[in-house]
């Protein structure tokens, strides 16, 4: 395997040493290859690689990813090397669909073959802009789905496994989106240290609006800086880019 990841949420990109056939993915435990949409993604000499469009695998589904030979007579599972993964996963996670609120992982099964998984995820307040100032950050946020009209506070947390709450701030709407403002003078006191943005007692998420590859890696979040002109707390997005995180420093910290 020369590589293999879900880098936008939608498709998986595959590359493997060059052989006959085509790269596809079966319905786990020896069932029908599924029919994706497939591109082509490189032309490299030695390669056999594609990029599949995982938009029909079904919620709860898992499949296996095979090599189908050619004439379609034979599928082969690819096997890999073991894979890192996301803390507490139990699997190498890849973005949220924001279109179909999914999420795919990527696993090695005990025989070495790969196996994607689609699992819903939980409703989230996505981040619309982001936009810092000095001495305070203003956010919008579209709240999940059934939540119009309510105003639940932005709250930022502690990361660990019994988050405490760092901080609380209230929301407006303004044509259905929540607009809070984060003065940073309500950081006195806050330690240096990461920290997590949630949405309202029940703790929702806040994730990015949209995944694509369009422009690279994306735009970086912005700092925000105090009045001093120092960084307070730096806006960014969990390793596998979907949630909203950040880092507050002390004043005066690089």
């Amino acid at each position: 395997m020369r590589f293999l990841g879900v880098l936008d949420g939608r498709h998986l990109w595959v590359a493997v040493d060059a052989v006959p056939g085509r790269l596809a993915l079966r319905a786990a435990g020896g069932g029908n290859v599924v029919e994706l949409e497939a591109a082509p993604e490189s032309e490299q000499p030695g390669w056999l690689s594609a990029r599949l469009d995982l938009t029909p695998l079904a919620v709860g589904s898992e499949h296996e990813l095979v090599l189908v030979r050619p004439g379609q007579r034979e599928t082969v599972l690819l096997w890999a090397l073991p894979l890192p993964e996301v803390a507490g996963a139990g699997a190498r996670r890849g973005p949220v669909d924001d279109v179909r609120g999914v999420r795919h992982g990527l696993r090695r099964r005990g025989d070495g073959a790969v196996v994607i998984s689609t699992a819903a995820v939980e409703p989230a307040a996505l981040l619309e802009s982001a936009v810092a100032e000095r001495g305070r950050a203003t956010l919008r946020l579209t709240p999940p789905p059934g939540d119009a009209g309510a105003t639940p506070a932005l709250r930022m947390l502690t990361t660990g496994d019994e988050p405490t709450e760092l901080g609380r701030w209230t929301t407006e709407t303004d044509a259905g989106v929540l607009v809070v403002e984060i003065p940073l003078d309500t950081l006195d006191g806050v330690e240096p240290q990461k920290v997590r943005f949630v949405l309202g007692d029940d703790a929702v998420p806040v994730r990015r609006a949209r995944n694509d590859l369009a422009d690279g890696l994306g735009a970086p979040l912005p700092p925000v800086f105090d009045l001093d002109d120092q960084v307070r707390i730096r806006l960014r997005w969990s390793p596998d880019g979907a949630d909203l995180l950040g880092r507050v420093r002390a004043g005066g910290d690089a």
